[in-house]
């Protein structure tokens, strides 16, 4: 008998579903909200209602991006809104790690962690995110999900042992790294 699946694992594969929807060339994105173990709302890249899709007339690329769609985690809030949802304290799982406008979305939504499969293109989501104090987690390469606190130079991270602001020391390798504060080694993302 094969083994469970997370619930976690059910809503990324939820979300990897989703983003097979998506109607954009450049990427599919799935996301999913869930609070109280349920799913609240969905989300996939794609076209605003009404409109045309890339998949029909093609991208409208600036600034190395589509702007022609709604990314798929605006999708899953916009949608909670419209039906008046309350997606506050909740967790958004996504394919993909969300773009600096998404994560000031989420912020203002009130969602309180995230769970994301592959890092966007930079990095300024994700450390929006971080200084708002969102739990964020990752599933690596291994299928593992681990709490993400991405190291960027001269920003101050949290310890996942002592929970505190810290600056890192050295990378010991490349899978570890030691915090300054309380001397523990923790895995390196």
């Amino acid at each position: 008998m094969e083994e469970r699946l997370s619930r976690d694992e059910m809503y990324m594969q939820v979300a990897e579903i989703l983003a097979k929807r998506g109607t954009c060339n450049r990427a599919e994105v799935g996301a999913v909200i869930v609070r109280g173990g349920r799913i609240i709302s969905t989300g996939y890249v794609g076209a605003p209602s009404g409109f045309p899709h890339c998949l029909d007339i093609g991208c409208k690329e600036e600034s190395g991006g589509c702007i022609r769609t709604v990314h798929a985690e605006a999708n899953a809030i916009a949608f909670a809104a419209r039906e008046g949802i309350s997606v506050r304290c909740g967790t958004l799982y996504t394919t993909l790690a969300p773009c600096l406008n998404c994560a000031r979305l989420i912020i203002n939504a009130g969602i309180e962690s995230l769970v994301f499969r592959d890092p966007y293109r930079d990095l300024e989501g994700i450390r929006e995110l971080v200084r708002a104090g969102l739990e964020i987690l990752r599933f690596d390469a291994w299928g593992r999900l681990i709490r993400f606190f991405p190291h960027f130079p001269g920003y101050e991270d949290i310890c996942i042992y002592c929970e505190s602001p810290t600056t890192w020391g050295g990378v010991e390798d490349v899978v570890w790294k030691k915090c300054r504060r309380c001397g523990r080694r923790q895995p390196h993302e």
